[in-house]
């Protein structure tokens, strides 16, 4: 799918808005995009992320390494983290599904009214 988004952003440069189900991949479709355009391209590419998703990851990943170069990690039930991967990835889901609804509703109330 990020192939053919790419291919048609490329080809039909204009704003563009992206609407999903919390947890339909929106975040990782646009990812996808960004390199995607970026490595074959070489161009730069913009993206507004007002509820600050992606900078989240990122933050979220700069802190694990720091911990890891000073030999310290995050520990098991602290915040969302489970004993287990699968676990942690489900309760992060379980936010991006449930957790996510109204603001989304929300969201698209605003757009829709103006």
């Amino acid at each position: 799918v990020g192939e053919s988004c790419a291919a048609y952003l490329w080809t039909h440069p204009a704003s563009t808005l992206l609407l999903g189900a919390p947890g339909a991949g929106k975040t990782t479709l646009l990812r996808d995009v960004i390199r995607l355009l970026s490595d074959r391209h070489g161009r730069r590419v913009c993206v507004v992320d007002d509820r600050q998703e992606i900078a989240a990851c990122l933050d979220a990943a700069f802190l694990a390494h720091h911990l890891a170069m000073n030999g310290q990690s995050y520990a098991p039930y602290t915040g969302i983290l489970q004993e287990e991967t699968a676990e942690t990835i489900s309760c992060v889901g379980q936010i991006g599904k449930d957790g996510m609804k109204e603001t989304d509703r929300e969201i698209l109330k605003i757009m829709l009214e103006h």
